[in-house]
């Protein structure tokens, strides 16, 4: 009886022993798994973190805009990568491997990124000061061209003064109506019908602005009636007939 009762005692022993370390497997499991999911979630909100970060890069890629062809190819070269990126660590599992991975290459993205936003205010620093350079010529060629256009039109003017001033004037005009007897004798009459031949008389005063050389007057006759007098001819001054 001694031996059962002492059998049973140890077997107490043994079986709390047991439940003790079962206790205690079952708090570290518990802790473990606690530890695990709150890793995880960490983990999660650094991953977040990134796609955060990547999503800034292509609204701020996007919103770039530049003339400059390179640095447009190159900027949507870096939007496909960032947006590759960002496709691939969605259906990557959040572990710890993968938030080095690419944490690793978003490290490398941002360095990129850094070089290209120095590139990006180069060229557009250049670009401006192109722009205004070119402005600044534009506003020049208007002032020649609006100087040249002055110019023109006083040399204009003047050439038409010089040309008035040089033109020669016929002073003295007068004329008068003569019968040619068949002696040559010329006799002024101021019957119309008997009239064989005009004589016309002027004058043309010394000019030192005329060039020197010959010139022609054309003179018409005109009866009261408005009629030409003399032979039907035709000749051609200055482009127009008369």
């Amino acid at each position: 009886m001694a031996q059962e009762n002492k059998n049973n005692n140890g077997l107490k022993i043994a079986l709390g022993i047991l439940l003790v370390l079962l206790l205690g497997a079952g708090a570290f499991m518990f802790k473990m798994h606690s530890d695990a999911e709150a890793k995880k979630e960490e983990l999660k909100g650094e991953i977040s973190l990134i796609n955060e970060d990547l999503d800034k890069y292509i609204t701020m890629y996007k919103e770039m805009e530049t003339d400059n062809q390179s640095l447009k190819k190159d900027l949507n070269a870096k939007i496909a990568k960032l947006e590759e990126t960002k496709a691939s660590l969605a259906e990557s599992e959040a572990t710890v491997q993968t938030l080095v991975r690419y944490k690793s290459r978003f490290f490398s993205l941002k360095k990129e990124h850094d070089e290209l936003l120095v590139k990006y205010h180069i060229l557009e620093d250049e670009n401006k000061n192109l722009v205004t350079q070119v402005a600044t010529k534009d506003e020049e060629i208007k002032s020649q061209l609006a100087v040249n256009d002055s110019l023109t039109q006083e040399n204009i003017a003047q050439a038409e003064t010089i040309n008035a001033a040089k033109e020669l004037t016929v002073t003295g005009l007068s004329g008068s109506a003569l019968i040619v007897k068949s002696s040559g004798k010329q006799i002024a009459t101021d019957k119309a019908r008997r009239t064989d031949q005009v004589k016309i008389c002027f004058s043309v005063p010394a000019n030192k602005l005329t060039d020197e050389g010959d010139r022609s007057y054309y003179i018409q006759v005109i009866d009261p009636k408005r009629n030409v007098v003399g032979d039907k001819e035709t000749i051609s001054v200055g482009g127009k007939s008369l």
